[in-house]
């Protein structure tokens, strides 16, 4: 243990010619491999008919915030150079980001609906980045069975560890920049927290699925899932900032139709001192 103490605070305050790249646009879905299993925790169709593609629709809508949550604060990380270099004025949490009370980082998905119909899987590994002292994109989709990629874009120690409730937990140590391993969630399940041990503001959020119809919300709090086949779903959002509370809706989509469906978290009063 003194001997892994010691290189972290060596590699922890190693500097380096910038705070890392931009990070790279969040897509979902595509690829193909061998199916998966049957979709687990889907009702619907016990032997639904193959998807036609004329026939698909869509389900859209916005995620806001109804009332107030307190903004998380800043934390700061100065004991760092480097990391302090990126973030002079300490780093705020990523978890809410309100643009006239929309909401970001709001996962989307098809909870129920799609019966027992199996999807590929994609070959190509999902990544999460580590630029900057932070996990990026801060909440990540993945499909059950596909790879996940987590690499290490900072020139210092960053090590990867989650504990989920259903998939086994790993801890690894990334040692320099440009480290990267792959991870694997054969199991669906959502709320995965990963986080880094040496630099303990650092967290993202994974949620695995047996399907492509999911997404992550952006700052305008919108969400469209396409190309679903007709049928009746329940759609859910999940929020870190509403553990065990996420939002479920039902909805019929008919063919080529789309469906407005809007969430709305609800926060509290705001307390005068806020004001």
């Amino acid at each position: 243990m003194s001997r892994f103490l010691a290189l972290t605070l060596v590699l922890a305050f190693t500097a380096s010619a910038g705070c890392g790249k931009k990070p790279e646009p969040y897509t979902s879905g595509g690829g193909g491999a061998s199916a998966p299993p049957v979709s687990a925790g889907q009702s619907g169709p016990s032997d639904p008919a193959p998807i036609d593609p004329a026939t698909v629709g869509s389900i859209s809508g916005v995620v806001k915030l109804e009332g107030w949550l307190k903004p998380d604060g800043l934390l700061p990380v100065g004991g760092i150079p480097y990391c302090a270099s990126c973030h002079p004025n300490g780093v705020r949490g990523e978890a809410l980001v309100l643009d006239g009370q929309t909401m970001a980082n709001v996962f989307v998905h098809v909870k129920s609906g799609l019966g027992n119909r199996a999807f590929p899987v994609p070959k190509e590994p999902v990544t999460l980045d580590q630029v900057g002292c932070m996990y990026t994109p801060h909440v990540r989709g993945l499909r059950a069975g596909q790879p996940l990629l987590v690499r290490n874009s900072d020139n210092l120690l960053h090590n990867v560890t989650y504990a989920p409730a259903l998939n086994k937990g790993d801890n690894k140590g990334q040692t320099s920049k440009g480290a990267e391993d792959i991870f694997h969630f054969p199991i669906p399940e959502t709320g995965i927290f990963i986080k880094c041990d040496v630099h303990p503001w650092m967290g993202a959020w994974l949620h695995v699925v047996t399907h492509p119809y999911y997404l992550v919300t952006g700052k305008d709090g919108a969400f469209t899932l396409k190309d679903l086949p007709p049928g009746d779903y329940e759609i859910e959002a999940i929020h870190e900032k509403f553990p065990g509370a996420s939002l479920v809706q039902k909805a019929k989509l008919e063919a080529k139709g789309n469906v407005k469906l809007d969430f709305k978290f609800k926060g509290g009063a705001k307390p005068d001192s806020a004001k």
